[in-house]
């Protein structure tokens, strides 16, 4: 497939789904969007209607059975969403951001494995690097994972967790060597039903009680070697491109709301 090709096929895959993102949003974002702020959470299946209208794999390439949309043309879909209820449509993008991140993490077999699960919304994702006393310095984060003969072990507490209330599978920053910095941090996936894993209470925050947020814990929470998704070093730089990518939608969705 040539350049042209390429382009042409991914400006009428950014059409289609921005078409579906219009039917999503009237037929049954809108309407669902004070019940769900009533009570509190928003249903499973919420995720699963997205899935099904192709809104769970919109980053994720195409070999990996995603979209492969770039940024510009994703764009309007989340503008789209927001407009409906952006609570929602920023869980259902971080959802979005942890697919394309483990797709695209070098070897992971672990990541391989659960893909399919993340595109039909039969899994969520959550991304794990704030915590309680480091916010913008992610330099210093002290979650710690440990290495073992028999995997790893991760201790900390993140904070400020889109889809923490619900995520099934969260990718986590984690720092390896004390005194390491940036250089020492990887990312690892850490699967919600792991021994040692928590979940806090649900943040209260009125008018945007579908993002879901929590604190989530780990002690000792014990993950299987080939969870690790990031080395130490390109752990830190993949969280960086993270937050770029979060803060160019953050700002789509403050346009579509």
């Amino acid at each position: 497939m040539n350049k042209t090709t390429r382009t042409s096929s991914s400006s009428a895959t950014a059409k289609r789904l921005t078409e579906a993102a219009i039917r999503f949003s009237a037929d049954y974002l809108a309407p669902a969007a004070a019940d769900w702020e009533a009570a509190g959470e928003v249903p499973r299946e919420a995720f699963r209607e997205a899935a099904r209208h192709g809104l769970t794999g919109v980053l994720v390439p195409r070999e990996f059975g995603g979209q492969e949309l770039g940024f510009a043309e994703a764009v309007p879909i989340l503008e789209t969403l927001a407009g409906a209820n952006a609570a929602f449509a920023f869980a259902l993008w971080v959802h979005n951001n942890s697919a394309n991140a483990l797709a695209r993490s070098a070897g992971s077999t672990a990541a391989k494995d659960v893909l399919p699960a993340m595109l039909s919304g039969e899994k969520l994702g959550a991304f794990c690097l704030t915590e309680p006393e480091k916010g913008s310095d992610a330099t210093g984060i002290t979650t710690f994972a440990k290495e073992s003969k028999s995997g790893w072990t991760l201790t900390g507490t993140k904070s400020w967790v889109t889809n923490g209330t619900r995520a099934d599978l969260l990718t986590v920053y984690a720092q390896t060597k004390k005194g390491a910095g940036a250089r020492g941090i990887a990312a690892c996936l850490v699967r919600a039903d792991s021994d040692g894993f928590s979940r806090g209470e649900a943040y209260s925050l009125p008018g945007a009680m579908a993002f879901g947020l929590s604190d989530v814990s780990f002690d000792k929470c014990r993950i299987a070697p080939d969870a690790i998704l990031l080395p130490p070093g390109d752990g830190f730089r993949a969280a960086m491109t993270g937050i770029n990518q979060a803060r160019t939608f953050v700002g789509a969705l403050c346009c579509g709301m």
